[in-house]
């Protein structure tokens, strides 16, 4: 009891650590998504554009990275994994102010061919979902009161899934009773 008990502990301060770097990085929303065709090497290919919005309240000093990830729903396959560092010291993003990414997706169009025949764009704010599409953006660094806060690359999902496991074993544990046939005496 006492293993699961430093066990359940480690994991309630390593998952409140990082839902505080979460939540120190959570400083921006997507404002609005967009397709639209653009010339790929002679074809035409769909392009995903963003408007991400920055929420904080200062403003925003560089040096800080944003992280772009746009996966398959279906196998988890990474489409576009990106990453814009933002490293000039004057550099400064001011509350409201929107970075404007764009993504390529002629991976998305070759793998599920489907999907993408006969659109007609633009396509203002679609449901990626419809597309087989997931995004994730987030700001994965930032300096604040001088030191640097980097987003986390464990999932909280994972962590909350073994703390639940192992408080139901600890749980276990508490409700079982013995008797004084099952006592073995040790030398210890």
């Amino acid at each position: 009891m006492e293993k699961l008990s430093t066990e359940i502990n480690k994991l309630e301060k390593k998952r409140t650590a990082i839902l505080s770097s979460q939540k120190q990085l959570n400083l921006f929303k997507i404002e609005s998504l967009e397709l639209n065709e653009t010339d790929w090497f002679g074809e035409m290919s769909p392009r995903l554009e963003i408007e991400y919005k920055y929420i904080g309240k200062a403003d925003l000093k560089s040096p800080f990275e944003i992280s772009i990830e746009l996966k398959e729903i279906n196998t988890k396959h990474a489409i576009s994994i990106q990453s814009h560092g933002y490293e000039k010291e004057d550099y400064v993003l001011k509350t409201g102010e929107s970075v404007y990414p764009t993504i390529i997706l002629e991976e998305a169009k070759e793998r599920n061919p489907h999907i993408w025949k006969n659109l007609k764009y633009p396509i203002k704010n679609p449901k990626l979902s419809d597309y087989n599409l997931d995004l994730k953006i987030y700001v994965s660094s930032i300096y604040a009161n001088g030191k640097k806060i980097i987003m986390p690359k464990i999932d909280i999902k994972d962590i909350e899934t073994e703390l639940k496991n192992l408080q139901s074993e600890y749980n276990k544990i508490l409700k079982s009773e013995g008797t004084l046939d099952e006592l073995e005496l040790t030398d210890k």
